[in-house]
């Protein structure tokens, strides 16, 4: 079925692409699957079932198997050919006069159905070749780009899944919770009426930046007053970068819970419904949490008319680049492990680019296979001062990110 070493080469590449530096894995291949796990008591973050389904006798058992050999919080890629280039393959063999192969013909239902039997949940799947023969110019342009447009997405030669164990066991978690605040005095107080302890431990860090009226000193008065009342340790600091990014990025420094969130101070997402967002996150549902501001009617003023067209573009561009569902890319509202966003963050592929975050922590989220959940909320007018967003000038940068994100997720140039 064409050029070996050149198949070998994609192979080679995702596999180099999907799996975070310095992760253990293992790939089990047609020549080791009968026998790799049998003396192999070793516990991998990541195993590769490497064009072995197509002719295994029983899958379930054979994912099962795996699952022992994965770490609680590690990965399983599966990568096989497409049915329909099977079924080409055996047209040309019955014209041929030839013997039809034996090969299973899986479609990516059942490979849903086996991951879920065997308690695996999917996270994404990517076409990775349509032509197995490398031809200068033209193999390339097939097998990076157009591989990933509809309807070729479904022809393509190889397939990949990446799935996640299903955790069972829940356990309450320290939480830290970064509000970047910025023109937002006449919001702080009724913000500290509406907070609760969300966790086992709670603490809440104020990052403050560049405001023309009194945010900072509101933010001390209300620390002083409600810190008396309430179970939740408080902090303070003033942002040294501009932009909100930066004000997460220092305000998560100093952070010491094991559960991150961000939230807006301007209270356009109810605090209340971040107990719902810490509750997705230790219930295993997802691994980054997204808030999706597109669901529920919203208050008249609440969102602009062309900046909800803009969210919806980028939603779905996002869920096409990252092979996830994600409605609302830029809702402030994000909840995931303090762990994972370190690992995001050291990444550092995206920073420099993204005048938000949301993109950085979204494909960051993609790289590391995290299982990205949208947690639809109701999403309020501003009672106090305006957006800082600056409409145009930021779309315009936030288009620049996302090219750079196709380049790298979706042809694998980086």
């Amino acid at each position: 079925m064409g050029n070996n070493s050149y198949i070998k080469s994609i192979i080679s590449e995702f596999i180099k692409f999907s799996i975070p530096l310095k992760k253990s894995f293992l790939i089990i291949n047609e020549n080791n699957r009968h026998r790799i796990f049998k003396k192999n008591r070793k516990i991998y973050q990541y195993i590769i079932l490497l064009n072995v389904v197509e002719k295994e006798n029983d899958i379930q058992t054979l994912i099962e198997e795996a699952g022992k050999h994965i770490a609680s919080d590690g990965r399983l890629i599966i990568i096989y050919k497409n049915y329909l280039q099977l079924y080409f393959y055996d047209i040309i063999n019955l014209v041929k006069g030839k013997n039809l192969s034996s090969n299973n013909w899986l479609s990516s239902s059942d490979i849903k159905s086996f991951l879920l039997l065997s308690g695996f949940d999917l996270i994404t799947q990517k076409p990775l070749c349509i032509m197995n023969l490398k031809i200068p110019l033209f193999s390339p342009i097939l097998n990076r780009l157009v591989v990933n447009i509809f309807p070729f997405n479904h022809l393509s030669f190889l397939q990949a899944v990446v799935a996640r164990k299903v955790g069972t066991t829940i356990a309450d978690k320290s939480v830290s919770i970064v509000i970047p605040a910025r023109n937002e005095q006449g919001n702080i107080e009724s913000l500290f009426k509406k907070i609760s302890p969300v966790g086992s431990e709670t603490e809440i860090i104020f990052v403050e930046g560049y405001s023309k009226d009194n945010t900072f000193a509101e933010i001390e008065r209300c620390i002083k007053k409600y810190s008396k009342i309430l179970p939740i340790s408080f902090k303070i600091v003033k942002q040294k970068g501009i932009g909100k990014a930066t004000a997460v990025k220092e305000g998560f420094k100093l952070a010491r819970g094991e559960i991150f969130i961000i939230y807006d101070a301007d209270m356009s997402v109810g605090f209340s419904d971040l107990y719902k967002f810490y509750l997705a996150l230790i219930a295993h549902k997802g691994e980054f949490i997204n808030g999706s501001r597109l669901v529920y009617p919203m208050e008249k003023n609440a969102m602009q008319f062309l900046n909800i067209l803009g969210n919806k573009f980028f939603g779905f561009l996002y869920s096409w680049i990252l092979g996830q569902r994600i409605k609302d890319t830029l809702c402030g509202t994000k909840v995931f492990y303090k762990d994972d966003y370190e690992l995001i963050t050291r990444q550092n592929f995206f920073g420099k680019y993204d005048p938000f975050g949301d993109f950085e922590l979204l494909l960051g989220a993609g790289k590391l296979n995290l299982k990205i959940i949208d947690l639809p909320i109701r999403y309020f007018e501003r009672t106090y001062g305006s957006t800082n967003i600056k409409r145009f000038k930021n779309a315009l940068e936030l288009a620049r990110f996302s090219l750079i994100a196709i380049k790298q997720f979706k042809m694998r140039l980086i």
